[in-house]
């Protein structure tokens, strides 16, 4: 499975604070990519590469939960949002 370095950003009304090796599991979509909430969704892992909070990027690693994800896109300048829910929680960017 692909990981990839990434930038991660708390959406704005979201704090919270992460340390260092924390794991954050949660549903993502790629903005640019046609969605359908039900279809175009996909588990991802976010593993945190330094202490942060919501009001500064936070390095990152990040990858898809399972093989079958699509791969490819996970490529330099990529954003994906990750969901809880509905609701928009972060916005990750490939480095």
């Amino acid at each position: 499975m692909k990981v990839v370095p990434m930038l991660f950003r708390w959406n704005a009304g979201v704090n919270r604070s992460v340390k260092k090796g924390q794991v954050y599991s949660t549903v993502c979509r790629l903005p640019h990519v046609k969605q359908n909430h039900e279809e175009d969704t996909w588990s991802f892992v976010v593993t945190f590469e330094q202490d942060g909070t919501a009001a500064e990027p936070i390095k990152a690693m990040g990858n898809f939960l399972v093989e079958s994800a699509p791969q490819y896109l996970l490529e330099k300048g990529q954003e994906i949002e990750l969901l809880e829910g509905t609701k928009l929680c972060a916005v990750a960017t490939v480095l």
